[in-house]
């Protein structure tokens, strides 16, 4: 669990998407801080969190969230949730719209594209468990996302890897509980949640994105009710491959809840 900002400022939970973990979201608290407390939870299973043999299913993951919100003791946020933590935060605003005052979904939707779906799969089930050295991973994931920043594959290299017993350095996410994620997460349609949202909604969606198409963005957005904004020259990822300007779409849509009251 991270947190960002004065927690007398008005409340930001974000959810992170499936393998990453709280400090994808660390440039984006650089901007935001200022103004907002920010908290950033490890979905189970990743970071920081335990990894238990069940619960990935859509409703123990949701009720995750709930029990950070009490913890906290925040009563209404703003929630920002990239892909899994999109579906997520979608589930909150639907379900439980009284916790929500606005809603920040990054490339997700009701139609996922086939294409997207198998790359992230292979990705989750061909990455390898370990490596060698840092420099073995950061070549990695320099590979595998190639418009990350170079401070953007840092980051990862520093906080999404653990040292093993045996001196490799492998994954902060456990990879049998984010593929029953994958496999669980259509136990709840994004379409009907979609259609239940009443908050101020923004969706956001990557120019490059292979998961979500522009017009399933569209669709999606209709259905919510929502703003909708595509980032430039970003995929999937692209809170980590344009955070400027992610950062600054963002804020502008969440500048009414500067005014919001703390709890």
């Amino acid at each position: 669990m991270l947190s960002w900002g004065d927690p007398a400022s008005p409340p930001v939970l974000l959810l992170h998407g499936l393998s990453s973990n709280a400090w994808m979201w660390e440039r984006f608290a650089q901007d935001a801080a200022g103004t907002y407390h920010l908290v950033a939870m490890d979905a189970r299973g990743h970071g920081d969190s335990s990894a238990p043999p069940d619960g990935y299913d859509p409703r123990t993951m949701l009720a995750d969230v709930l029990a950070v919100l009490y913890a906290f003791g925040l009563e209404k946020v703003a929630v920002i949730g990239h892909s899994m933590g999109g579906r997520i935060a979608a589930q909150l605003a639907a379900e439980h719209p009284e916790r929500v005052g606005r809603l920040v979904v990054v490339d997700i939707g009701v139609d996922v594209e086939q294409e997207g779906r198998d790359r992230i799969r292979g990705a989750l089930s061909g990455a390898p468990e370990k490596f060698p050295t840092r420099d073995d991973a950061r070549k990695h994931i320099a590979r595998m996302r190639p418009r990350y920043p170079a401070d953007e594959v840092e980051r990862r290299v520093e906080h999404a890897l653990r040292l093993l017993p045996d001196g490799y350095y492998g994954w902060k996410y456990d990879q049998r509980a984010v593929l029953r994620i994958f496999d669980l997460s259509k136990e709840v349609p994004m379409g009907p949640l979609a259609g239940k949202v009443r908050c101020p909604t923004l969706l956001l969606r990557g120019e490059l994105s292979d998961l979500i198409s522009a017009a399933g963005a569209a669709r999606t957005a209709e259905l919510m009710g929502a703003e909708l904004a595509t980032v430039t020259g970003g995929g999937h990822s692209l809170i980590s491959e344009q955070p400027e300007q992610f950062a600054a779409i963002v804020l502008n849509f969440l500048q009414p809840w500067s005014a919001a009251p703390t709890r």
